[in-house]
């Protein structure tokens, strides 16, 4: 008995001096963007879809969650790993973990992610099997240039050598998946099955109000329509993931959209030297982050002057906003003028140096059918290489007013 009481005596100390030891939220907080382009230092405490709680030193603030765009956790994300994701979704998301059938739905687990289903239509590919070496170097090239493809195909197990064909998968049941081949339905044994691709549709419907895009520390990304956050866990569209594996949140939505996430109607380039290299989404144009001053943006566009792009906003949005520059990836000679234009009309137009602070523009478009983003080049030409980064459109939140603050203690 004295032996027992001992080890548990033990237990709670070691469970005492782990939670002293452990980070706290304060100090887990992190970096906080809103739609009008400011920043701040805090932890969002709680949230749901109306209003976000958010923690900074010994206070809390209370604002719009529609005024949020992102939020960082403190926690940097993994190197992503080679082997497959087990699920791809349209939009870009992208899962590790196990994935069950139910029907036209898929079931995923993992240890950041329970109680997620998605539909069947939804999915760009899905890897169900695992192999070791060669072997899965086999099996995953094939998998990643069947879904470059954009085929519906399924990959099948056949020793060391893969082997695909074009079937097109209906439903996934325990132990057998149901595919269609050309006027023909059958059914394949699961575990024959490394994985299979497809052309996955556009939703019938798009969710509305508030949708929170969560990047987990091992790469996985998915976007959900938000339930709530607390201090362990998001809720969003029937699942709950652990905030311990989240290294960054984004809010989305039908209230705002990132141009980089949006496809040109119209590009056009110009460039001394040979063909012109084409536009980059959330990266500098040549490859590599999006920096000016310093500073790397997560979203944005990168292009070389002389680059045009045009967007169909379609009178649906209020405000623009960006920050535009010479990426620090160019030499000291690079400028170029950025130039914006809705409808034909320059909304505005400034010129940058790198090393110059980055520009900041906040534009009504209020109206605007048709946007374009303009970038012309200096003297230099050779070093213009421009970022138009935080590059968003989002509906008309007001002026955002000083947040309701109260100490935490408060009730």
């Amino acid at each position: 008995m004295t032996l027992i009481r001992t080890h548990a005596l033990r237990s709670i100390a070691t469970a005492a001096l782990i939670g002293l030891l452990a980070p706290s939220a304060a100090a887990q907080s992190a970096e906080i963007a809103f739609v009008d382009g400011r920043k701040s230092k805090g932890l969002i405490v709680r949230a749901d879809p109306e209003v976000a709680v958010i923690r900074t030193g010994s206070t809390e603030s209370r604002v719009p969650t529609r005024h949020l765009v992102s939020a960082w956790t403190g926690r940097r994300a993994a190197a992503v790993s080679p082997d497959p994701f087990n699920i791809y979704l349209n939009g870009g998301d992208r899962l590790r973990g196990k994935v069950e059938g139910d029907g036209e739905k898929l079931a995923f687990q993992s240890d950041a992610i329970k109680g997620l289903t998605v539909p069947l239509y939804r999915a760009t590919a899905v890897c169900l099997g695992t192999f070791f070496g060669q072997v899965q170097t086999n099996y995953r090239d094939l998998f990643f240039k069947q879904q470059a493809g954009g085929r519906d195909s399924i990959i099948v197990n056949r020793g060391s050598k893969p082997f695909s064909f074009r079937a097109a998968v209906q439903e996934i049941r325990k132990d057998a998946l149901v595919v269609r081949m050309g006027d023909e339905q059958r059914e394949l044994a699961r575990d024959k099955v490394y994985g299979f691709t497809h052309t996955a549709a556009a939703d019938a419907a798009q969710p509305t109000g508030v949708l929170v895009r969560v990047h987990l520390l091992d790469g996985g990304r998915i976007t959900l329509p938000l339930k709530s956050i607390t201090a362990e866990t998001i809720h969003a569209g029937g699942a709950s993931i652990a905030r311990a594996q989240v290294a960054r949140l984004e809010f989305v939505g039908d209230h705002i959209d990132h141009l980089s996430a949006m496809q040109p109607v119209a590009f056009d380039a110009v460039s001394l030297f040979g063909k012109a290299p084409r536009w980059r989404a959330d990266g500098m144009v040549f490859g590599g982050p999006l920096k000016l001053g310093g500073r790397v943006y997560q979203r944005g566009i990168g292009v070389q002057a002389q680059a045009r792009l045009e967007y169909a906003v379609g009178r649906r949005w209020g405000q623009l906003l960006l920050v535009c520059g010479i990426d620090d990836a160019a030499s000291r000679e690079g400028e170029a003028t950025f130039r914006v234009i809705g409808d034909g009309k320059v909304l505005r137009e400034v010129k940058h140096r790198r090393g110059e602070e980055p520009i900041v523009l906040r534009l009504d478009i209020s109206g605007v059918d048709r946007l374009v983003l303009e970038a012309l080049p200096g003297a230099s030409y050779t070093s213009d290489l421009c970022d138009w980064a935080e590059a968003r459109v989002f509906n008309d939140v007001g002026t955002l007013p000083d947040a309701e603050r109260k100490q935490p203690d408060d009730k």
